[in-house]
């Protein structure tokens, strides 16, 4: 019975032995993440033996577009990006997609900011430059104004694959100002997948390029990462699963 059975077009064939019959290529579609210092490079494998399984690599660029890698099992990439693996059989079999979130530390002097960011799978790097992971799935505070708590970024954390990972899956900012000697809550939207900003349920975006006054916070987008400025921290997000929170040196 080969009932909902893929089968896989040999060109030049007349149309009664054109098709074979192929097993369905039902590979798992993962998106993972890694962080690359300065100099650095990193070897991505497709994880696939099985040699009737073509290969595509792309980087996915949101300015310029996908570009080929090539098709071979593995990829040695020293560059920031989304790197894809594409899998599949035959032109017309739906493709498995294995993706890496390649964050790089920028740079070649001291910094003027401290950073933290959560990035992959989900992996985190502090203030203070120490990585680890955490797979809980929940929403968490990333980082805060711990001296006059003026500013809060949490981000939300699901379930992604099907190995118990999670993964970011969107940054809530918040913002408190005095005014008048009181202080008051002036911001707090949600910066989803997509770049969507989520204002207690009413949808907006920033198109490519420009910048906007989102609850008296700046909010900009360059067509990779979206910013958004909340005076004493900048939160940048990449629209998928990777933030970084930037703080001048001295905040605590």
């Amino acid at each position: 019975d080969v009932k909902d059975e893929y089968t896989c077009e040999i060109s030049g064939h007349l149309p009664s032995s054109a098709h074979v019959a192929s097993p369905v290529y039902t590979g798992e579609s993962t998106t993972v993440g890694d962080f690359l210092a300065r100099g650095e490079n990193v070897t991505l494998d497709a994880v696939e033996t099985d040699p009737s399984v073509g290969i595509s690599w792309y980087n996915n660029h949101h300015i310029t577009g996908s570009y080929y890698l090539g098709s071979e099992r593995t990829i040695v990439v020293s560059e920031a990006g989304r790197f894809s693996a594409y899998k599949k059989r035959c032109d017309n079999h739906p493709s498995v997609r294995n993706t890496w979130n390649i964050a790089k530390q920028t740079g070649t002097g001291p910094s003027e900011d401290k950073t933290c960011s959560v990035f992959g799978d989900p992996h985190f790097k502090t203030f203070d430059g120490q990585f680890y992971s955490f797979q809980g799935e929940c929403t968490y505070v990333l980082a805060m104004d711990c001296n006059t708590y003026s500013w809060y970024v949490y981000g939300k954390f699901e379930g992604c694959g099907d190995q118990g990972a999670t993964c970011l899956s969107s940054v809530t900012v918040i913002k408190y100002d005095t005014l008048d000697g009181v202080r008051q809550l002036t911001a707090m939207y949600e910066i989803k997948r997509g770049f969507a900003i989520n204002m207690n349920g009413n949808m907006v975006g920033v198109p490519e390029g420009t910048s906007a006054d989102i609850q008296g916070t700046t909010v900009s987008f360059d067509g990779i990462l979206m910013r958004a400025d909340l005076g004493g921290a900048v939160v940048e997000w990449d629209g998928l699963g990777f933030a970084r929170i930037k703080v001048s040196v001295g905040a605590r």
